[in-house]
């Protein structure tokens, strides 16, 4: 099950996240994000500490949607951010319609409170 977490949004966008691409230093960006980031400055690195998002010297020979998609995506994050979109369409527990679902199941997508989840 996964919990609604307060650090989905894209330091570049400022949305959740679309696509959400795992830089070389383990910071996420969105797809798109990258792919202006790297086209406002082809040697830009990360946003938020600055370490190169492809090889110094290799900048030239790759266009940033080629760099984009080879990179890899956090697939954890991407189904955080749809079970929050979930969780704030219907916030009540599907179990005992008495709670405010805190958590949803990732494989059959029923939203349960603290107490039904345990």
């Amino acid at each position: 099950m996964a919990e609604a977490s307060d650090e989905k949004e894209c330091i570049v966008c400022t949305n959740h996240f679309t696509t959400p691409k795992i830089l070389p230093c383990g910071h996420l960006l969105c797809r798109q994000c990258v792919i202006s980031w790297m086209d406002s400055n082809p040697d830009a690195g990360c946003p938020l500490c600055r370490c190169p998002i492809v090889e110094p010297g290799h900048h030239s020979h790759r266009k940033p949607v080629n760099v984009a998609d080879a990179l890899p995506t956090d697939l954890v994050m991407e189904a955080v951010v749809q079970s929050a979109g979930v969780l704030a369409q219907d916030p009540n527990c599907r179990a005992c319609e008495e709670g405010k679902a805190d958590f949803i199941c990732l494989q059959c997508l029923d939203m349960m409170c603290i107490s039904c989840a345990r």
